[in-house]
């Protein structure tokens, strides 16, 4: 099975990075090669692979282009870097502490500053979303380390400054800040309408669903009671808890967030979301000597959500003492992904923060909810719009 550290998760991707190294070591010029899954700047974790070449003459942008012959596209490494040896260990092993962090830049040898304004605010959202200090109008985007997830941040950044038509693989077209600056342009003149995502009418019959939603919803109409899009996070608590301002926090948090008190019914065959005016999330607080836990989150991952009644989320309180807690969040992946996860948390720590203090969290207002997204894309996904 190889060995368990030798496994990582890039957005959402699970990789052997023995998978990766072995693919590697098979290209052209290639001799000694590692490959880690570094985070160098928080949040974005990149795989970056260190290379002895045995080839002085071979070039790293070929190494790449060949490796991704073979391999799909998560798990070619955002950066390579070439040494003289890898470091070792006084037991023989690669030291991996001592290899060092990549410097993600161009390639090219001349730097050309932004030259209009298009051109300036593309390289401040790249820079921004990259981590990088700098970056030209014939910078390359993926080789300042950018992959597919940083492009669709990128490209949802660029419409909403410019109301540019910008398509998903937009960068992939037009990689460099000077040939996007030409498709914004052009895109923002073919536009020529308001693109923004406006709140849809309540009140007035159940909201479709999005093409994303309507997938989940068609396999789970098809067979009920699956737990493979069960979304489950798990955060060891340590010191005094209020649970009273737990509840207090998961209730808000519900309040504000349409997505969590919605459920999914049909008419005429097709999925709808209904969204309910409160629904109660009740945490539930389960009792675990030493060494119960890990048989209280099974239980907790194999049990399924019911679509048609709710709730999708769960919260359950493991308590192993009066100080040690185990916190367990569900949710079904039809109301939450990955990116929603981490705003959860964010939010709940502060609801649950204030609440512990006596007071009311000051959180932003949501100008739009998911809901108002799902008519949204179906507008735009119509006539000519969706069979393009």
């Amino acid at each position: 099975l190889g060995r368990g550290d030798g496994q990582v998760k890039i957005r959402g991707f699970r990789i052997e990075l023995a998978e990766v190294e072995g693919a590697l070591a098979r290209c052209a010029g290639v001799g000694q090669v590692t490959v880690l899954a570094r985070e160098d700047r928080p949040g974005v974790k990149r795989l970056v692979a260190y290379v002895v070449p045995d080839d002085a003459s071979v070039e790293m942008d070929a190494v790449r282009i060949e490796l991704a012959q073979s391999l799909p596209e998560y798990m070619v490494p955002s950066a390579f870097v070439t040494l003289d040896a890898l470091p070792l260990t006084p037991n023989g092993k690669v030291d991996r502490r001592a290899l060092p962090a990549p410097v993600f830049d161009s390639g090219q040898e001349e730097y050309v500053a932004p030259r209009t304004p298009v051109e300036e605010t593309l390289a401040g959202i790249w820079a921004d979303i990259l981590g990088v200090d700098r970056v030209g109008v014939h910078d390359n985007f993926f080789e300042l380390g950018g992959d597919s997830i940083t492009s669709l941040k990128a490209v949802s950044r660029i419409r909403t400054v410019s109301g540019a038509a910008l398509s998903p693989r937009a960068l992939f077209d037009t990689p460099t800040v000077a040939d996007l600056a030409a498709a914004v342009t052009a895109g923002s003149r073919q536009n020529g309408h308001d693109d923004a995502i406006t709140p849809a009418p309540r009140g007035h019959g159940e909201l479709p669903l999005s093409p994303a939603q309507e997938r989940l919803w068609f396999l789970d109409d098809f067979a009920p009671g699956g737990t493979e899009y069960n979304v489950v996070s798990a955060f060891r608590l340590t010191g005094r808890l209020d649970v009273s301002a737990l509840q207090t926090a998961v209730d808000a948090l519900v309040a504000r967030h349409e997505a969590l008190r919605t459920t999914f019914g049909s008419v005429d065959g097709r999925g709808v979301q209904n969204v309910h005016a409160a629904l109660e999330v009740p945490v539930r607080v389960v009792e675990a000597g030493p060494g119960g836990v890990d048989a209280v989150l099974g239980r907790e991952v194999a049990a399924p959500f019911t679509l048609r009644t709710g709730p999708l989320v769960r919260v359950l309180l493991v308590r192993e003492s009066a100080v040690e807690h185990v916190f367990v969040l569900s949710m079904h992946h039809i109301v939450t992904d990955g990116w929603s996860m981490g705003v959860v948390m964010r939010e709940l720590s502060e609801l649950y923060a204030a609440a512990v203090r006596g007071e009311r969290a000051v959180l932003p207002e949501l100008p739009v909810r998911y809901g108002d997204y799902a008519v949204w894309q179906r507008e735009r996904l119509a006539g000519e719009a969706l069979e393009e």
